[in-house]
């Protein structure tokens, strides 16, 4: 444990202890060996040592969770687009608090302003695609247990979707036709003639996406079709193209 003020960070566990005793004659030596088994979770606190008397110390214990630098977003497995990561959370007022992330990288101490609310930014060229961050506060020269990490993923670079139909090449295809593909769950794919966007719709989270062309192609003419995708503040650069030719009246 660690800390400063005879207030120290610890943990504690119940447990039960067992006493063994092991002697022979009464001219014999009596070993004692005890076996001291956990009965509970581990539980994180602040230990206060109260040193009014040096020849009997008090010892008391605060549970540590009412102190804890807690992260509020990005949230447990969500998915973060663009070219720096909001980090954001709850803490006391006038703390100062320290995010870490990857192996031994941390920001600079931000506080947490008068509402109980801190921020801070993390470049994305500093992250990898799968990232665990978590916080420490420090007030007063007293530093809080680590939170619980946060798990997220990060995309720098977003492919671009795939048209799988209509197939590059067909033709006599309806001129209200239904134009559907794969992408990245939860994405947006617009669809472009090269002029205009023909079709916007959201991807499955099976990683699929479809929809039905609502303003009518001209019959008998040939398109070329690109598609992309956005995510967050991520934009895919176009798909292949797909040309088709729409059925004759």
């Amino acid at each position: 444990m660690y800390g400063t003020n005879n207030q120290f960070i610890g943990v504690r566990r119940k447990a039960t202890v067992y006493p063994n005793s092991i002697g022979g004659s009464a001219d014999e030596s009596l070993k004692t060996s005890l076996h001291v088994s956990a009965s509970s979770d581990p539980q994180v606190g602040y230990i206060t040592v109260d040193n009014s008397d040096p020849d009997y110390p008090v010892f008391s214990w605060t549970p540590a969770t009412t102190n804890i630098a807690y992260i509020t977003s990005p949230t447990e497995r969500e998915v973060v687009t663009g070219n720096s990561v909001t980090i954001s959370g709850t803490g006391i007022v006038g703390a100062s608090v320290v995010v870490y992330y990857g192996i031994g990288k941390s920001t600079s101490p931000v506080t947490v302003n008068e509402n109980g609310i801190w921020t801070t930014d993390i470049s994305s060229d500093l992250l990898g695609t799968d990232v665990k961050v978590a916080a420490i506060q420090t007030l007063n020269g007293m530093s809080s247990v680590t939170s619980d990490p946060v798990s997220f993923t990060l995309i720098k670079n977003l492919e671009a979707p795939v048209i799988t139909v209509p197939a590059n090449g067909a033709t006599n295809v309806e001129v209200s036709p239904t134009i559907a593909g794969t992408g990245r769950a939860s994405a947006v794919v617009n669809v472009s003639d090269g002029t205009n966007t023909i079709l916007s719709t959201t991807v499955n989270s099976d990683n699929t996406w479809s929809g039905v062309v609502s303003t009518p192609l001209s019959s008998g003419r040939s398109y070329t079709i690109t598609a992309s995708q956005t995510l967050g503040t991520t934009v895919s650069s176009s798909s292949s193209e797909v040309t088709f030719t729409t059925r004759s009246e």
